[in-house]
């Protein structure tokens, strides 16, 4: 009797006490990996940018975990861009045709360019979220953002009573309409963008990215000549056309520039890319009731760069405003102002456009942001 208790007894107390030592070696080793966190590892995020995942403790809430806490791993903004395009280049739109007595007997000069185009303010969705990966991955987080800004609006007006006036294409005839009124051009414009960025805590104060975006940029332009003689539906018109869409990689940092208590915090997030762009580019008008029309495409390399300042104001432990203000330049696209010195009939002006303009962005960031 005592050999079969020892034998079945002995066993069960072996796996008790070695049950007990195990879970006092789990027990400690969670007591660890709960331990509070070090006073300048945190995880912030800049407005409608990228996250920077770095910073202070002292300005995150920590969430609840039973009886031990951790920091948040996820990040959400969501919000507005409101943005207005800056002065375009000084393409021609409209030229004039001045009669001189002695040869040369006609001289041409601008009576409308494309920096005459004045912009509105439009707005669209600005959406962004970062997700903290574990210490063991070989980025610190990822970071996706998407905005659109549509409805930017450019316009000019012109008064071309009395003068010779025409189109700006190269072989466009120089004695065309005798203007009577005022010319009016407007320009539409759209703008989307998506990154998706991995990021890498450089110190506390610096985060590093480096990612993929798409930029896609769409635009139309058109103006009405008013003729002496002519009715309004009997004036020519002339439309042109620019559409861009940019794929390329981009690299960039967040920068914490100031840190007041624990509710304050602004960044600078500068960014810059090299992209493959698709552009393309049209052209149509409608003079006594005869249209021409022309198009081209090319695909090329493009630069965008992207500097953008932010400020979040934390509310509640879970819960911040943010204020910010961006700028977002492209160069090696085709704009639709542009188009109008060398698009034509493809019979006068073959399948020339222009595809080596620039676009200049800027406008203010606002939005909410969350962390859990």
């Amino acid at each position: 009797m005592r050999r079969i208790f020892y034998g079945t007894c002995l066993p069960l107390v072996a796996a008790a006490v070695a049950i007990g030592f195990s879970t006092s070696r789990v027990s400690a080793v969670e007591a660890q990996s709960f331990s509070p966190l070090p006073a300048d590892h945190s995880i912030s995020e800049p407005l409608f940018s990228f996250a920077s995942l770095s910073g202070s403790s002292n300005d995150l809430p920590l969430i609840d975990v039973g009886l031990h806490q951790k920091k948040p791993v996820w990040d959400f903004t969501v919000g507005a861009a409101i943005l207005t395009r800056g002065t375009q280049s000084g393409s021609t739109l409209l030229r004039e045709t001045t009669i001189n007595p002695n040869p040369p007997f006609f001289s041409l000069s601008s009576v409308l360019s494309g920096s005459d185009l004045g912009s509105n303010w439009a707005g669209g969705l600005d959406i962004s979220g970062t997700r903290e990966l574990s210490p063991s991955r070989r980025i610190d987080a990822v970071n996706v953002r998407y905005f659109d800004v549509q409805g930017l609006q450019s316009t000019a007006a012109v008064d071309v009573t009395g003068l010779v006036v025409g189109p700006a294409w190269p072989s466009a005839p120089p004695f065309l309409f005798n203007g009577d009124g005022t010319a009016a051009w407007r320009q539409n414009t759209s703008l989307f963008s998506f990154e998706a960025n991995g990021v890498v805590h450089g110190s506390a104060k610096v985060d590093w990215l480096a990612g993929f975006r798409w930029i896609g940029m769409n635009e139309t332009l058109g103006g009405v000549v008013p003729l002496l003689g002519n009715t309004p539906n009997q004036n020519p018109s002339f439309v042109y056309g620019g559409g861009n869409s940019l794929y390329g990689g981009q690299l960039g940092a967040n920068i914490e520039v100031l840190e007041s208590g624990q509710a304050l915090q602004v960044y600078c997030a500068p960014k810059a890319g090299l992209y493959l762009n698709q552009a393309v580019g049209d052209y149509q008008s409608v003079a006594n009731n005869f249209t021409t029309a022309s198009n081209g495409f090319r695909n090329q390399l493009a630069f965008a760069g992207d500097v953008s300042i932010n400020a979040r104001y934390r509310l509640t432990k879970a819960f911040s405003v943010q204020v910010g203000y961006q700028l977002l330049w492209l160069n090696g696209i085709a704009v639709a102002a542009d188009q109008a010195e060398v698009m034509g009939p493809d019979t006068e002006t073959g399948r020339a456009f222009d595809s080596s303009g620039s676009a200049f962005f800027h406008g203010a960031l606002v939005g909410g942001n969350f962390v859990w």
